[in-house]
């Protein structure tokens, strides 16, 4: 079994040659709603959504890369997340997404987006 793991070892240092590997340096999110839940959420931020009568959460910001995280030099860091934004029909067809950095290791909690820009 040692010959196994060596050989292993081997074969990943010989394919990470010329890789470069370096810890991200902030955090990146973005700023949705969220379903609400009593155990994540402050029951300041719940809200009824309109369109589905469900119980909702605004301005929770949702972490995609995180300080901290490895990046390799050889490979981009894609990070994607998929949401839906409703229109009634004479709201204007535009929206906005608020891309967040954040420096610090520690992300804040609650995740509610006035208090990450309160602590940047």
């Amino acid at each position: 079994m040692q010959g196994a793991i060596a050989k292993r070892i081997e074969h990943d240092h010989r394919q990470n040659e010329g890789v470069a590997l370096e810890s991200c340096k902030r955090s990146y999110g973005v700023c949705i709603s969220q379903s609400y839940s009593g155990y994540l959420h402050s029951e300041e931020d719940a809200y009824t959504d309109s369109f589905t009568g469900e119980q909702k959460a605004r301005e929770q910001v949702v972490w995609l890369i995180e300080h901290g995280d490895v990046l390799r030099s050889d490979k981009p860091k894609k990070a994607s997340m998929q949401f839906t934004r409703r229109f009634a029909r004479k709201d204007p067809k535009i929206f906005i997404i608020h891309i967040i950095t954040y420096d610090d290791d520690r992300i804040p909690i609650p995740r509610r987006y006035p208090d990450v820009l309160a602590r940047t």
